[in-house]
């Protein structure tokens, strides 16, 4: 089963090989203030539809991510590693995705901030 999702103004599309088992909630201090609902994947499993010019991306810290949003609509669409650590991980906003997709969805909690761990059991 394959899900697509998108930004706004749909310039950013973005289309999962697998229904997620739950969205990622992160408290680290972008995730926070981005408000995102995450879809953890290898790079394999998520394919991206836009041109490298459609986002803007933002890294910080030890830059091991870069956040990517529309340039048009401003949606923060996804997240690609940067480092040999995580050069072959992505994840995609969930939010992005038709209600319908997410509503039944398990919210699970993520300490970015601390722990990096989840604070609950899969």
């Amino acid at each position: 089963m394959s899900l697509s999702g998108s930004c706004h103004c749909g310039t950013v599309k973005f289309h999962l090989e697998a229904s997620p088992n739950w969205l990622t909630a992160c408290n680290c201090s972008i995730c926070r203030r981005l408000g995102a609902l995450w879809i953890h994947s290898e790079y394999q499993q998520i394919t991206l539809e836009c041109q490298p010019s459609d986002t803007l991306g933002y890294s910080f810290g030890p830059r091991n991510r870069a956040f990517h949003s529309c340039i048009l609509c401003g949606c923060t669409t996804h997240w690609e590693g940067l480092t040999e650590e995580t050069e072959t991980k992505i994840a995609v906003n969930g939010l992005l995705l038709p209600a319908s997709v997410i509503e039944p969805l398990k919210i699970r909690r993520f300490d970015g901030a601390e722990t990096c761990q989840y604070l609950d059991k899969a």
